[in-house]
């Protein structure tokens, strides 16, 4: 091999070695800032943007969130909606259909942006390749061709997450804003529990 081919193939290797360190730099930054949020409530608005940038909806609400798997989205405007996932089923009731949905709760990265916060950080590295964009921005691409969306970032001010943004393989942009954000607060027992009201239609889709 000529010192040409090899100077190619070394500066290729270096290449290709820099890049899954700065990864692995990117991961085990985003690591250090979601290892210390055990719980966090805050008030959100969330917009989906369509191909065009034509705003397609507009939600605003409050969560709640505590490890693992546990969530309550409670949307106030334009329609009041609620969500609560105690870890294993997840409650959807809307109050002017007077219906409840249940379903079984996934924990599926792939499926569920939000379960970024909720779960186990360790999968980050195996579900997705983690870029820094800016000191307080990161880019999660999934590694699965399947996956629902096609890249999510998370944004932080101070160290604490500020917003989420995810993209969906229909070119459709979700914008989820939080602000008032409290990290670890405390809940009572029943923050989690949904207390099915009495004469409404319950459909059951749990496992």
């Amino acid at each position: 091999m000529g010192l040409k081919n090899l100077l190619r193939c070394g500066l290729l290797v270096f290449v290709c070695l820099s890049i899954t360190a700065n990864a692995e730099t990117a991961a085990q930054r985003l690591h250090l800032l979601l290892k210390p949020m055990n719980s966090l409530s805050a008030d959100f608005t969330q917009k989906i943007m369509g191909q065009d940038n034509n705003q397609l909806q507009r939600l605003t609400g409050n969560l709640s969130l505590k490890k693992p798997n546990q969530l309550r989205w409670n949307v106030l405007a334009p329609m009041p909606q609620l969500v609560i996932s105690d870890g294993r089923l997840v409650w959807l009731y809307d109050p002017d259909l007077e219906q409840v949905v249940i379903q079984s709760f996934s924990d599926d990265f792939m499926a569920n942006p939000i379960s970024i916060l909720l779960g186990d950080l360790d999968q980050l590295n195996h579900d997705f390749t983690v870029s820094l964009i800016s000191d307080d921005r990161f880019s999660l691409k999934p590694k699965q061709k399947n996956s629902l969306f096609m890249a999510i970032q998370l944004r932080f001010i101070d160290s604490v997450l500020s917003r989420i943004d995810y993209q969906d393989n229909f070119g459709q942009n979700t914008q989820l804003t939080l602000s008032k954000v409290k990290l670890n607060p405390q809940f009572s027992k029943t923050a989690f529990v949904f207390d099915i009201p009495q004469a409404v239609d319950i459909i059951n889709h749990a496992r």
